[in-house]
């Protein structure tokens, strides 16, 4: 087995991680927006709320980021099959037709 960085980079799903990241992203908001409605809007409150949020988001980011790489990824292997696919049909047509 070859030394392939790119061998295993499909076996997370990164759907359940991003869709767990935007639901707390939400749940961060409605508090934050709970907060409001409450009149519990200080300036601590707040900045408490806000950096909730923007962690949530930077997790989100972080798995897009992977999903964006695994995509890369993806599309370099189809690249490659397509390369030795079309290399098989020329030495296919070759063999059996000499062209």
């Amino acid at each position: 087995m070859r030394d392939d960085p790119d061998q295993f980079i499909f076996t997370i799903d990164y759907r359940v991680e991003i869709a767990m990241a935007l639901c707390d992203t939400r749940e961060a908001i409605r508090k934050a927006l709970g907060h409001i409605e409450r009149q519990e809007d200080g300036p601590l409150t707040m900045q408490r709320s806000i950096k909730d949020i923007e962690s949530h988001i930077l997790i989100l980011e972080s798995a897009l980021n992977e999903l964006r790489g695994s995509l890369e990824v993806a599309q370099r292997m189809a690249a490659r099959v397509r390369q030795q696919r079309d290399e098989a049909l020329r030495m296919l047509i070759w063999a059996k037709y000499g062209l």
